[in-house]
């Protein structure tokens, strides 16, 4: 009867252990970086234009037309950008210079999105969109006129990434 206890408790044991590590464990932070990857892997593929440079205007939008200020206002900022080097797109020569739209509101519906000040160095995830811009006229009357623009925008969550990536993101764009 012994024989018998000990037997099952050593197949328990051999049993426990061989399941200790099944499924095969990774951690929550090697889970996060794969879902990292595919998520930038998707943006990248999706993306227009991917360079990486450094942020040499920061303007607000306000400035080339004036519009409605809503609840949510994304507060648009032009950033002027002198480009490093062409990842993704049409090459641009060393020191050329992109400008594209970005939010910079702290409202709670744009507080995580990307917000560049000068000489912010960096990877840019590059978008195309058509933007309908509610025109408001210079005079005090309520009138609204709708203008549709094309701009590019790095106005998403992870459309800038730290310059330290690159060669990951070098890697990822040759997939």
């Amino acid at each position: 009867m012994r024989k018998a206890f000990l037997s099952i408790v050593a197949v328990f044991i051999l049993v426990s252990s061989a399941f200790a590590q099944w499924p095969p464990y990774r951690s929550e932070q090697q889970d996060l970086a794969v879902k990292d990857s595919i998520s930038l892997k998707h943006k990248l593929d999706s993306a227009k234009l991917v360079v990486s440079g450094e942020v040499y205007l920061v303007r607000p939008a306000r400035e080339f037309w004036s519009h409605q200020i809503s609840e949510h206002d994304p507060n648009w900022q032009w950033a002027e950008v002198g480009v490093y080097e062409t990842l993704k797109g049409k090459k641009l020569v060393r020191n050329s210079k992109i400008i594209f739209l970005f939010p910079d509101s702290w409202d709670v519906a744009w507080v995580d999105y990307p917000k560049f000040r000068v000489r912010d160095r960096g990877i840019f995830i590059v978008t195309v969109k058509k933007m309908d811009l509610p025109l408001m006229p210079q005079r005090p009357f309520p009138a609204v006129k709708v203008s549709t623009i094309t701009a590019l925008l790095v106005a998403k969550q992870g459309d800038f990434q730290p310059i330290e990536k690159l060669n990951e993101i070098k890697k990822l764009l040759k997939k």
